[in-house]
């Protein structure tokens, strides 16, 4: 059994703990592409295109991931900004993706205090910037105004935060299944909003095949 395939089965025995940290299941804190290999992370049950990309950051401050940021302090939970193998690091068509966590079950958002905001936030931060850095200060990537970006946030949809979708929306709804999506003209943004559940059955769909191969499913 491989590595990946053994996270899924713990991350499914533990996707029902209350309090748990699925952020450290992911991608374990303050670490870097250039620390962390391929074995050593889970970005892929978040999005399978991620497990081929090279660099990374987990709650790093804007200020060693971007160019003279507007809010040096923010900390993106995880940032993928370097564009997957195969593609030239000057292809600014190639998305940055941000994945921000949310305690689980938390109720307490506001228009002015909530992931979208939040993350829209480090939207233009980046597109301000026009440059993302690694961990040394040497540039790594640009940014243009045009470079897609692909949020994902990981909570659960309580009622307070259903407001701030209405209010901040339209969000979609996928069929057959807790997430939430939409694509943001305003920021250029895709953003989507899943509960870690519906994140690992999603993974597990996706890789369903392979699962009943080795006798998993």
């Amino acid at each position: 059994m491989d590595h990946c395939t053994l996270d899924i089965v713990l991350l499914d025995e533990t996707a029902s703990m209350r309090f748990g940290r699925p952020d450290l299941i992911i991608l374990r804190c303050r670490a870097t592409g250039m620390v962390v290999g391929y074995e050593d992370h889970n970005l892929w049950i978040v999005d399978d295109r991620l497990a081929f990309f090279s660099y990374f950051n987990s709650d790093k401050k804007m200020k060693a991931q971007i160019a003279n940021p507007a809010n040096p302090l923010d900390r993106p939970d995880i940032s993928v900004f370097d564009v997957s193998l195969g593609f030239q690091n000057t292809d600014l068509s190639q998305p940055i993706t941000i994945i921000e966590f949310k305690r689980p079950k938390r109720d307490d958002y506001t228009l002015e205090k909530n992931p979208i905001t939040q993350v829209r936030r480090y939207v233009e931060d980046m597109r301000k910037s026009g440059e993302a850095i690694k961990y040394d200060g040497t540039p790594l990537r640009q940014i243009a105004d045009t470079t897609p970006f692909v949020c994902h946030i990981i909570a659960d949809v309580t009622a307070t935060l259903r407001t701030v979708m209405k209010a901040l929306g339209p969000f979609h709804q996928k069929v057959g299944s807790g997430t939430w999506y939409r694509w943001d003209d305003a920021f250029n943004i895709f953003i989507e909003i899943s509960s870690f559940k519906d994140v690992l059955d999603s993974a597990k769909t996706r890789n369903k095949a392979f699962f009943e191969k080795i006798g998993l499913m």
